[in-house]
């Protein structure tokens, strides 16, 4: 059994129209699709109120389960509560994520109240709650293909990313010579769900590096239904 939560005072369930301060619980909905695909039974326990005695009922509830999941509420701000309430419950965390983008893997925590639980803190953009609960479905190890000089629908140009994160950029690749060819995707940012439909891949851009330009080798982890 795998029971998640969302967090936020400004979600709303996806069949109401949000306000204009609100946001679909959309995460809701791709966490309970991959559950159900890696053979899990996924268990809704609704959105947590920005506050401690909600979220920490919710979460107690959680704990009785095998895998407690939590999407949001894991940031800097002064209504980011997950791991203040995951710690007064006396949970350790064991795992901390490395900056990464477009979004964080999880934290891990280890409870032993009520049951020795595990739970993982995922923060709220949708891409955080797809990219990492999707990554034990991607090849353990990547690998190499070279940057196509153009798709279909747009030319490639040299990718300019950031420097000191490590980036997931969602593409599509296609095994046409001795490497397989890699197209970047067109996206919008860590909401941007339409982008990973049509993403067989992601390239991934080392932390130390800024630009690829097209016709260099990259590296990318494609989906394991791909390949």
């Amino acid at each position: 059994m795998s029971p998640f939560s969302s967090t936020g005072d400004e979600i709303v369930p996806v069949t109401e129209k949000p306000g204009p301060f609100h946001i679909r619980n959309s995460n809701s909905v791709s966490l309970a699709a991959q559950v159900r695909l890696a053979g899990g039974e996924p268990v809704l326990l609704g959105n947590a109120l920005d506050r401690v005695d909600d979220l920490g009922a919710k979460i107690e509830l959680g704990l009785k389960e095998d895998i407690l999941v939590l999407s949001g509420g894991v940031s800097m701000g002064k209504y980011d509560l997950v791991e203040t309430v995951l710690k007064s419950l006396g949970a350790e965390f064991i795992l901390t994520p490395s900056p990464s983008a477009p979004a964080n893997p999880p934290s891990l925590a280890a409870a032993e109240t009520p049951l020795y639980s595990v739970s993982r803190a995922i923060p709220c953009p949708p891409w955080s709650p797809f990219n990492s609960s999707s990554r034990p479905r991607l090849t353990s190890s990547a690998v190499p293909a070279r940057a196509a000089s153009s798709s279909r629908s747009q030319p490639h140009q040299t990718l300019h990313e950031k420097p000191g994160l490590t980036h997931f950029l969602p593409a599509h690749f296609e095994w046409t010579g001795i490497l397989p060819e890699v197209c970047p995707l067109s996206w919008q940012g860590s909401g941007d769900i339409a982008a990973l439909t049509h993403a067989n891949c992601f390239i991934v851009v080392p932390a130390d590096r800024q630009d690829i330009p097209a016709g260099e080798k990259v590296s990318v982890l494609p989906r394991l239904d791909v390949i």
